[in-house]
């Protein structure tokens, strides 16, 4: 609606009333009573402002609590919006930090489990070795002992056929035996001493009484064999003993081996283990994590949905409310305006007088329906449905109470400002 047409607009529907207003009927009214026809008009443009300025105030309440209602939604979902993106900034990091753990904690226990493979191959190995030199040492210690044995065997009977020539082959057959053992472990001198330790060395006798001669020479070689064979037998059981100790020393070491590992491994496996659950709890943690986090994302996104459509509606209501407050002051600023000409034009007060007059009696008068009237009653009318405005139904009313009236002067003002 222009502004004029709005500032004007009741002016119009009072020029419609007094229009209807017939002049006998004024006549009449004047001659009855001090109070102009007009004031009634006056009276009810007065009892509209007085309505539109109470509706507005109670419109004023309820937008009132409506803004309070947006300040209070807005500052919320502001609130509820930076706590959940300061939330997701949190729980990103969480996530994060899970994954890294994970990370860390799968690398480590590989590590753990190649460690644990390498120790079960080396108990492997450690194994097979300790059965080789185990086999070879039983080798060596039974051939020493043979040797040893056999040895013992030769110095006997060396002893025995000391002072008797015809025990030579069976000795003869003993020390080869015995070279046969110690060839490879005797020097060169020892072996050809062995070597030349034959039967045919025995002499011939050629003369009588020669026999103790002969007996005394072969005396001193059988005693440097027996020496040799002495000497060949400690040194076999020495390397025996060397043996055995070398053998006892490695299987300690063998064993102490085996217990380091089985210890290394025990510690392995519990570590691996407690990686094995920490890893359990990171994945589970994680799940957790990302759970939250897509339940916050989907809470922000939503408030923040909520926040732009709460942003709109309080926009477009704060819209119509400024439409509405204006057209609230331009329908007060009318009926002023009415007043004010129909006060002027008229001469009728609009405020009581400082000195009132009392009326005169009042004379019953006969209202006269005309076609001017219900003109207006009908205009007035069909406005009211256009507009939708109870002040205009009750203009209607007013003006089936009247007729025409000579205020033609007022008509002709008010259209030339509308």
């Amino acid at each position: 609606m222009a502004p004029n047409a709005a500032v004007f607009g009741l002016a119009f529907t009072a020029l419609v009333l007094l229009s209807a207003i017939s002049t006998c009927e004024a006549v009449k009214a004047v001659a009855v009573t001090r109070d102009h026809p007009i004031e009634g008009v006056i009276d009810l443009l007065k009892h509209l402002e007085a309505t539109a300025e109470k509706d507005q105030k109670e419109e004023e309440v309820l937008y009132a609590k409506f803004v309070h209602w947006c300040q209070t939604s807005q500052q919320t979902l502001d609130k509820a919006i930076t706590a959940e993106k300061a939330q997701m900034e949190k729980l990103s990091s969480e996530i994060e930090a899970h994954e890294k753990n994970i990370e860390v904690l799968t690398k480590e226990i590989a590590d753990l489990g190649d460690k644990l493979l390498e120790l079960e191959n080396a108990d492997i190995a450690a194994s097979n070795d300790r059965a080789a030199g185990e086999g070879l040492y039983k080798a060596e210690h039974e051939s020493l002992l043979a040797t040893i044995s056999a040895i013992g065997k030769a110095i006997e009977e060396l002893e025995m056929a000391k002072g008797s020539v015809g025990k030579w082959m069976q000795v003869s057959q003993r020390i080869r035996s015995v070279l046969a053992l110690v060839s490879y472990r005797a020097t060169k001198a020892q072996r050809e001493v062995l070597q030349n330790f034959k039967p045919e060395d025995r002499p011939e006798l050629k003369a009588e009484g020669d026999y103790e001669d002969h007996i005394q020479k072969y005396d001193f070689k059988s005693q440097k064999v027996i020496e040799l064979l002495k000497e060949l037998k400690l040194k076999f059981e020495d390397e025996d003993v060397a043996a055995t100790k070398a053998e006892t020393n490695a299987l300690n070491a063998y064993e102490l081996a085996k217990q380091a590992r089985g210890d290394v491994r025990t510690a392995s496996s519990a570590t691996k283990g407690v990686k094995e659950g920490e890893r359990d709890g990171a994945i589970g943690d994680l799940s957790l994590a990302q759970s939250d986090y897509n339940n916050t994302r989907d809470d922000l996104i939503a408030d923040s949905a909520t926040l732009g459509t709460t942003k709109e509606t309080c926009g477009l209501k704060h819209t119509e409310w400024e439409e509405r407050s204006a057209t609230r002051g331009k329908e007060r600023e009318a009926i002023e305006t009415a007043i004010a000409i129909l006060a002027k034009v008229t001469g009728v007060r609009t405020e009581a007088p400082s000195n009132p007059v009392p009326p005169t009696s009042p004379v019953s008068l006969l209202q006269l329906s005309s076609p001017n009237s219900k003109r207006a009653v009908t205009l007035l009318r069909a406005e009211a449905r256009t507009e939708h405005s109870k002040a205009l139904e009750e203009l209607a009313s007013a003006v089936e109470k009247h007729g025409d009236g000579p205020f033609d002067q007022i008509v002709n003002m008010i259209q030339k400002m509308i």
